[in-house]
């Protein structure tokens, strides 16, 4: 799950938990989904930096040390993959705010619309 767990209720954030938990140990490989709750990627990005600055102030990381694998490991989205498909169902002709960084990355978004599932 990506997003700010927070702004949930501790009941759900507790669930959700217990969920990540049983399928991080099934090491299925089929299917890799990604649930987002509370999440935008521009504030995914926003939080990313913030807690990279914070580091660096504090001296725990060099400026140098900033790149891009850096920045990756800050996301909400870590070690998520690169989606190879990003299904879009609200009709809406646009991405929105959901995962920028990691559909960025990616070398193919196909993006389906549909009127009616």
């Amino acid at each position: 799950m990506i997003g700010e767990r927070l702004l949930l209720p501790k009941s759900l954030q507790d669930i959700i938990k217990q969920v990540e938990d049983v399928t991080r140990t099934k090491h299925t490989k089929k299917l890799d989904l990604t649930l987002a709750v509370c999440y935008s990627g521009t504030r995914d990005i926003v939080q990313a930096t913030r807690n990279i600055c914070e580091k660096v102030k504090a001296g725990v990381i060099e400026p140098k040390a900033v790149d891009e694998a850096l920045f990756d490991q800050e996301l909400w989205t870590r070690g998520a993959l690169h989606p190879d498909l990003l299904i879009r169902t609200s009709g809406r002709l646009r991405v929105s705010d959901y995962m920028m960084w990691r559909l960025a990355q990616t070398k193919g978004v196909y993006v389906f619309f549909f009127s009616k599932i």
